[in-house]
């Protein structure tokens, strides 16, 4: 797998800032020539020169560039299908599903967003973290479409074990059969204020219409869920997007702050509509 474009996004940053090599080199701090080394292609820069470039590629003194917002954008207007993958560690050789955690939203799998912000925002809880594009070739390939709904939450519980005691429904092995026969499926991304609701579905705190009106409260865009092995040779790389130690920062930002104003709606919404709708146990065993 390949990594950074270094070359190719030290020049654009410099570029967009209207700097000189010699000028771009003095902001960093390195020699002139390590700059055109490193423009050339000629020369790996260390960790540290790397985050000062990628730094003033996302907010410098007088002008906020977001180059990796501007990336995106491209390859998102360039290619029909772009889907992008947060991580904290080096993605070495073919992709594979084995170093993939069993529950959470699908089970095994390799997740992947719509958006860039999204997906650098949903890992931005992780220590360093960068976020890998791919281009996207669904041809061949069976792909099961949710949305913010009840067969949803159920998938969602059944994966994350939450549903050992619903286990034997009849409902739910159907359900959980029929997912599991695609090779992808894409679904709402759960974050933290959508799994406290479907955790109190599971325990049969609140009802589907509560569960229901508070996930739509909540919704924070889709991912692509690949679940078979033979589904990742459609996934072509891209690129790597570097996201540097302030970025990061202000994307936890943006997460904590998500997370408090999903909570928070989706608190009043179970409130307003409790007392209405149907409980776990009845929906799987009606």
């Amino acid at each position: 797998m390949k990594s950074y474009n270094i070359a190719k996004d030290c020049k654009a940053i410099r570029t967009m800032l209207k700097m000189s090599q010699t000028d771009f080199a003095k902001e960093i701090g390195v020699s002139f020539s390590t700059i055109n080394r490193i423009e050339n292609n000629r020369f790996a820069p260390l960790e540290s020169t790397i985050e000062k470039i990628y730094t003033l590629g996302y907010k410098s003194e007088n002008k906020n560039l977001f180059i990796n917002k501007a990336k995106s954008s491209v390859y998102l207007d360039e290619y029909k299908d772009v889907l992008f993958h947060g991580t904290d560690v080096d993605i070495d050789g073919e992709l594979n599903l084995d170093h993939s955690r069993d529950k959470i939203d699908f089970g095994k799998g390799f997740y992947t967003g719509t958006t860039y912000e999204s997906t650098r925002d949903f890992v931005s809880f992780k220590n360093k973290i960068s976020v890998y594009v791919f281009k996207f070739n669904p041809k061949g390939l069976s792909i099961y479409n949710m949305d913010v709904s009840l067969e949803w939450a159920l998938a969602v519980s059944y994966y994350r074990g939450m549903l050992k005691e619903y286990e034997n429904s009849k409902k739910l092995k159907e359900l959980i059969m029929k997912i599991e026969s695609y090779d992808v499926v894409v679904a709402p991304i759960a974050d933290n204020a959508m799994f406290d609701l479907i955790n109190q579905f599971a325990r049969g705190d609140i009802s589907d219409i509560q569960l229901s009106y508070g996930m739509s409260a909540s919704y924070l865009g889709m991912q692509y869920i690949f679940r078979k092995g033979k589904a990742l040779s459609h996934l072509e790389f891209i690129d790597r997007l570097y996201v540097s130690s302030k970025e990061h920062e202000d994307a936890r930002k943006n997460k904590n702050d998500a997370n408090d104003l999903g909570s928070s709606k989706a608190e009043m919404c179970v409130k307003e509509h409790r007392h209405q709708g149907r409980y776990i146990e009845d929906i799987l065993y009606e």
